[in-house]
C-alpha cells in the first residue's frame, strides 16, 4: 500500500502487479516526448521513484520507533473540532460508544473492540499518514501488528473507515464493524449537538455519507440492531438533538428505499418505524407488504383499517375497552375477532414473520367493514363512543405495528 501510494500519489506512475496480485519491480509512466528519449526518461523516473521510496522507508522506520499506545497522548495536541475538543477527546468518546455497541453485537469481542477504539486514531500522528492521508487505518493496522497487538484489533483499525463510499465493502469482522459504527455515530451525534448539521446541499463534515455508512453496515451485516440502537450511546447527554438525528436518518432511509425500487406508498408505510427496528426487519416488512398488495382481500382490508385510522382523533390514546358497553352485535363480533388474532400478530412480529402477521390481520377484513357499515361510532353516549374509539385505536395500533396501513394505496382491479 505504501509503495503504491508513492507511485500513484506522488509520481502519477502506474504500479504493476503479477499474476498473483503482488507488486513486481516495474512501473509504467506516460511521457509526452519523442520515442528516442525513452531511455533517458526511464532512468530519470527510476531515480526519482527510488528517492521517493527511500523517503517512505525513512518515515516508516521513524514511525516504528514508538508504539501506537505511546502515541495516544500525542492526540491531545491535535484538534478534532474547536467545540468538540481534541482527537484524544474524540477517542475517549469512541471507546464508550464502541464498548456499548460491542455488548449488544459481539460481547466476546468487547475487549478487542475497546482496544481498537483506543488506538484507532493514533496513526494520524505518524509520518507516513501525514504524508499519505489515504493510508490512515491501513498503516494503523501494520503498526498495531508490529507492536504485538491482537490481529483482531489490528484488522478493526484498518476496517474502521469502511465503507468509504457508496457501494464500498463494509467491515468483514464484527470488531471492525462495531468500530466503524461507533466512529460514525459519534461524529453525527457530536456535530448535531453543536448545531453543525447538514443544510441543503451543504455537508462539510460528510455526515450524510457517514449515516449511509451506518445503514450499509446494519444492512449488509444483518445485525439485530436499529439505527436508534446504534445512535443511543452516542446521544447520551445530547438528548436535545435526538429527534433531529432520527429525522436525518429517516430522510436517508427514505431515499435509499426509493432508490431500491420500492413504491412511494410502501416506503411511507414503514418510515415511522424505520429507525426504531432492525434494518433487516424493515426490508422484510417492505417485501411482505409489497407481496400483500396482490392479495384478494388487500383493498377490502385497507378500506376498513383506513376508516378506523381516519375516525380516531389525533393524539387519542383510548380509555380502555369495556365489553359491557357494546350494544351492537357487529361491534362485539369485531372485538372478538380482534382478540383472537391480537396475540398471534404480536408473536409473529417478534419473530419477524411479517407475512404471517399480515395474514392474521386479514381475518379482520369482514368484521371491520361490517362494523363500519352498521355501527355509528360517534354515539351520543360519550361512554359508548369512547369505548368504540378505544377499540378501533387498539386495532389500528396492532395492525400498524406491522406497517402503517393508512399510508398504503388501493390497487386497481
Amino acid at each position: 500500500e505504501l509503495l503504491t501510494a508513492v507511485m500513484k500519489g506522488h509520481q502519477k506512475y502506474f504500479p504493476v502487479s503479477g499474476a498473483d496480485g503482488k507488486l513486481i519491480n516495474s512501473f509504467i509512466i506516460v511521457s509526452n516526448t519523442r520515442a528516442d528519449n525513452a531511455d533517458t526518461v526511464r532512468v530519470g523516473a527510476e531515480r526519482v521513484c527510488r528517492a521517493r521510496f527511500e523517503d517512505a522507508r525513512f518515515y516508516f522506520e521513524e514511525d516504528t520507533q514508538k508504539t501506537l499506545e505511546q502515541r495516544l497522548p500525542d492526540l491531545k495536541a491535535v484538534t478534532f473540532q474547536e467545540k468538540l475538543g481534541t482527537v484524544y477527546d474524540k477517542t475517549m468518546r469512541m471507546k464508550l460508544v464502541a464498548g456499548a455497541l460491542a455488548e449488544r453485537l459481539c460481547p466476546g469481542q468487547k475487549a478487542h473492540v475497546v482496544r481498537a477504539a483506543e488506538l484507532a486514531k493514533t496513526d494520524l500522528v505518524t509520518g507516513v499518514v501525514f504524508e499519505f492521508p489515504e493510508l490512515q487505518g491501513i498503516m494503523g493496522m501494520y503498526y498495531a501488528l508490529g507492536d504485538g497487538e491482537d490481529a483482531a484489533v489490528a484488522e478493526a483499525i484498518r476496517e474502521q473507515y469502511l465503507p468509504g463510499f457508496s457501494g464500498d465493502a463494509v467491515p468483514a469482522s464484527d470488531a471492525g464493524a462495531v468500530l466503524s459504527l461507533a466512529d460514525r455515530a459519534d461524529n453525527i451525534a457530536s456535530f448535531f449537538s453543536i448545531g453543525l448539521k447538514p443544510t441543503g446541499s451543504e455537508d462539510p463534515f460528510a455526515l450524510r455519507r457517514q449515516a449511509l455508512g451506518i445503514v450499509a453496515i446494519l444492512g449488509e451485516r444483518g445485525y439485530d440492531l436499529s439505527v436508534a440502537d446504534v445512535m443511543a450511546p452516542a446521544l447520551e447527554g445530547k438528548e436535545s438533538v435526538e429527534a433531529d438525528v432520527m429525522e436525518f436518518f429517516a430522510q436517508r432511509l427514505e431515499n435509499l428505499f426509493l432508490g431500491r425500487g420500492y413504491a412511494h406508498d410502501l416506503v411511507q408505510a414503514v418510515l415511522s418505524i424505520a429507525v426504531k427496528v432492525p434494518l433487516k426487519d424493515v426490508y422484510a416488512r417492505l417485501d411482505d407488504a409489497r407481496s400483500f398488495k396482490k392479495h384478494e382481500k388487500y383493498n377490502d382490508l385497507l378500506m376498513g383499517l383506513k376508516r378506523a385510522s381516519n375516525i380516531i382523533p389525533d393524539g387519542y390514546d383510548g380509555v380502555g375497552v369495556d365489553a359491557a358497553l357494546f350494544k351492537e352485535d357487529d361491534e362485539k363480533a369485531l372485538y372478538d375477532s380482534y382478540l383472537k388474532v391480537k396475540d398471534g400478530i404480536e408473536a409473529k412480529i417478534k419473530t419477524s414473520d411479517f407475512s404471517g402477521a399480515i395474514a392474521d390481520t386479514t381475518l379482520l377484513t369482514e368484521p371491520i367493514n361490517r362494523f363500519f357499515d352498521s355501527v355509528l361510532v360517534m354515539d351520543k353516549d360519550e361512554d359508548v363512543k369512547n369505548n368504540r374509539l378505544s377499540m378501533l385505536s387498539e386495532i389500528s395500533a396492532t395492525a400498524n405495528s406491522i406497517v402503517d396501513f393508512s399510508k398504503l394505496l388501493e390497487q386497481d382491479d
